[in-house]
């Protein structure tokens, strides 16, 4: 477990002891906001898998298969670059909304930080 993991999952106990709607709320968008960048991580796995299968098959047909850059109409040729190229796009867009998903995540836990502030100091006001 990484530290940055490890501060989350503090941040995450400090906030259940909290029973304020706010808290509620803060919580939800946190969990929310995690499940949206563990699907855009998941996605741009499977995009890269997708990127390298194209990769690959251009690789085969030009070791193996040589005479087929001659005949500009190979349907296997056209495929493996158009699934390529939507692949990068993909991965391009992906990684965008994943950053952005991380950067409303690290916001969030920056909110959860002060208001955890703000009720230990009330608290200790209050004693």
């Amino acid at each position: 477990m990484s530290e940055r993991e490890k501060q989350i999952q503090f941040l995450k106990a400090l906030i259940c002891r909290e029973h304020s709607g706010e808290c509620q709320i803060i919580k939800q968008k946190i969990v929310e906001a995690e499940r949206h960048e563990r699907c855009m991580r998941r996605m741009i796995f499977l995009v890269i898998v997708l990127m390298l299968l194209s990769l690959a098959s251009l690789f085969y047909t030009t070791l193996f298969w040589p005479e087929v850059f001659r005949d500009p109409s190979q349907l296997l040729v056209k495929f493996s670059c158009s699934v390529g190229l939507a692949s990068l796009i993909c991965l391009i867009a992906f990684s965008g909304y994943w950053l952005w998903c991380r950067w409303l995540l690290n916001g969030l836990y920056h909110q959860c930080r002060q208001l955890i502030m703000t009720a230990v100091g009330t608290r200790s006001k209050l004693e």
